[in-house]
């Protein structure tokens, strides 16, 4: 099972054991962690040169799913059978419709920052090509390893790069992570047990702006629980929830809206939400870039869509792309920005 790695792990082992020696310690440089809480990251309570997790793959397009868990499988320290019973992660597909995500990694299991079980799952709603489906499922099995998005491979996808850029570091991320025991248990209270590959990936303000019919300054009015979307694939139980905004809006920057409230769709509710976008709150005040959904709500076009406007100035939601430029900057100065940019 783990000869097709031997020689890797050995050179890797042979570092890590002068580091060992060096330092007197087992700290090894730190992955790319999905944070579950404070600066604990989401990880399976495994550790050693071989990991076993097992999953079960009732994709549509099984090749696609099946060629994303083979990736980890065979070029890191997890080996990761597809069996039919007795899995920890399910890989599978579905037409949630238009949601904003093309991809979800949701954590159905756990305790304290352990992860106990997990579903990876591709939205087909939205059109990709076969290669892009498998980065997709790629990048989700990966969250549930506890890996956040990063700059290469199939954790890059959609963010930095593409697909076909290098993966030695979503690879090496994993032999960091799971190689020696060095987890915290640490987890209390509500984090984010969901991450997404957003449709929407805007590289620039922009790109932002033209993938926007409306954008809005907005207070939230209330947040009222909505329906939860259904699995479609055969065998599975795992429901996503919803939540429905209703935002009042003060200013528009971008097209014009009607009555001047806004119905925004938003995946999450009950403190499950998607890292990167977290809940709600009545009150709050944001400056939000949308699309209309098709059913009389919005969508943001992705957290690059969301700024909460703290004291006059703008706090983003992501943590990627361009969306950290434009912290601290004010709604004028936002407003100026997309007026150069028309």
């Amino acid at each position: 099972m783990y000869t097709r790695k031997l020689s890797r792990v050995v050179i890797l082992g042979t570092v890590m054991a002068l580091l060992v020696a060096i330092i007197g310690s087992v700290g090894v440089t730190s992955a790319h962690d999905w944070i579950c809480s404070g600066s604990t990251g989401w990880h399976w309570n495994k550790y050693g040169s071989s990991v076993t997790i097992r999953s079960r793959n009732t994709a549509l397009y099984s090749s696609e799913a099946s060629s994303a868990i083979n990736d980890w499988s065979n070029n890191t320290i997890l080996y990761v059978p597809q069996v039919t019973s007795n899995y920890k992660i399910r890989v599978y597909d579905g037409n949630y419709g238009n949601t904003g995500w093309g991809g979800l990694a949701v954590i159905t299991n756990y305790t304290g920052c352990h992860i106990l079980r997990g579903d990876a799952l591709l939205n087909y709603y939205y059109y990709y090509s076969s290669i892009s489906k498998q980065g997709i499922f790629c990048q989700e099995v990966g969250h549930l390893w506890g890996l956040d998005h990063s700059n290469d491979g199939c954790m890059g996808k959609g963010y930095y790069n593409d697909l076909n850029t290098t993966v030695q570091h979503n690879w090496d991320d994993i032999y960091n992570k799971y190689r020696y025991t060095h987890h915290g248990m640490e987890g209390q209270g509500e984090r984010p047990t969901m991450v997404a590959y957003w449709h929407n990936n805007p590289a620039t303000l922009a790109d932002a702006a033209g993938l926007s019919t409306n954008v809005v300054v907005a207070r939230v009015a209330r947040v009222e629980r909505a329906p939860d979307l259904l699995p479609t694939a055969a065998g599975v139980d795992t429901r996503i929830p919803t939540s429905r905004v209703i935002l009042d809006v003060t200013q528009s920057l971008k097209g014009d809206v009607t009555g001047g409230q806004v119905s925004l769709f938003f995946t999450g509710a009950d403190g499950r939400y998607v890292a990167g976008d977290r809940p709600y709150q009545a009150g709050e005040t944001y400056v939000l870039f949308l699309q209309p959904r098709g059913d009389g709500t919005y969508l943001t076009i992705s957290p690059l869509g969301r700024y909460q406007v703290v004291d006059g100035t703008l706090a983003p939601a992501a943590y990627w792309g361009f969306a950290p430029d434009l912290a601290g900057r004010t709604v004028g100065d936002l407003a100026g920005l997309l007026a150069a940019s028309d």
